[in-house]
């Protein structure tokens, strides 16, 4: 079994609104990609005009998980990640999306060049 990569200086901050099967399926999948492979702090926003407690159960313990009340039909997602934001106390954010899995080298590659000073953001994502 290898090791997992230690990016115990990033938070991931994963928003999610469960819309569908589909969006509860990528939210199990990616969190625990980042949490098989990754040594690092992840909190998940979930938002939804009400808690069922559902996603919160399912979640791998580590995770840490908030909600938000939200019964406005548009998600703004850049006011609650800024919001979220504000609650890090790591050195480095990583916003990351639902349906989003990237190769572990990608990352590495990303948080070298954030640790170097190189680069003060970073996407990591292929053409």
């Amino acid at each position: 079994m290898s090791s997992k990569v230690d990016l115990s200086d990033f938070t991931f901050l994963i928003l999610v609104r469960l819309d569908s099967i589909a969006r509860l399926e990528n939210i199990l999948i990616c969190t625990d990609f980042l949490n098989r492979n990754l040594s690092t702090n992840i909190r998940v926003l979930e938002c939804a005009s009400y808690n069922n407690g559902f996603l919160k159960k399912l979640l791998n313990k580590s995770i840490g998980y908030s909600f938000v009340e939200d019964k406005d039909i548009i998600l703004y997602r850049t006011k609650l990640l800024n919001k979220l934001t504000r609650t890090v106390r790591t050195q480095f954010i990583s916003i990351w999306d639902t349906d989003v899995i990237i190769p572990i080298e990608q990352i590495i590659q990303s948080v070298i060049l954030l640790r170097k000073r190189e680069v003060d953001f970073v996407y990591p994502y292929e053409n």
